[in-house]
């Protein structure tokens, strides 16, 4: 009876000890893409015990404002996502003097008239 008592007892303090060590880890605190972050007494960071929490710096979002912006002279564009692995074409309206976005692929479309005062810079002829 006494060693099923002291070895209940060993496996509870691995886990405090395992606990512990989880919650000293600084990569449990940072932010994913999705927002998701959890306090440092969650259950859910036992997964992470005996492996590293990866999280990717790129986010896609990110990455997708530092496109460079087409200027065009047309009224309405099109965006297709370029080469056979494309998305459905989408047209785009370019009357109102902001930037506008595909809505798959992000990139960001102006019209010429409107290129200097959105993106504060002159358009290439």
């Amino acid at each position: 009876m006494f060693s099923i008592n002291s070895f209940k007892n060993a496996l509870k303090c691995k886990r405090f000890v395992n606990f512990c060590l989880i919650r000293m880890r600084s990569d449990l605190k940072e932010i994913t893409h999705t927002g998701q972050i959890w306090a440092e007494d969650d259950y859910r960071n036992v997964r992470f015990m005996n492996a590293k929490r990866w999280v990717n710096k790129n986010w896609g979002v990110k990455l997708a404002h530092q496109i460079e912006t087409i200027i065009t002279p047309k009224r309405v564009v099109y965006c297709d996502g370029d080469g056979p692995l494309g998305h459905p074409r989408v047209y785009i309206c370019l009357d109102k003097p902001t930037k506008h976005w595909c809505h798959y692929c992000l990139k960001s479309f102006v019209k010429t008239e409107h290129a200097a005062a959105v993106l504060g810079k002159t358009p290439k002829k």
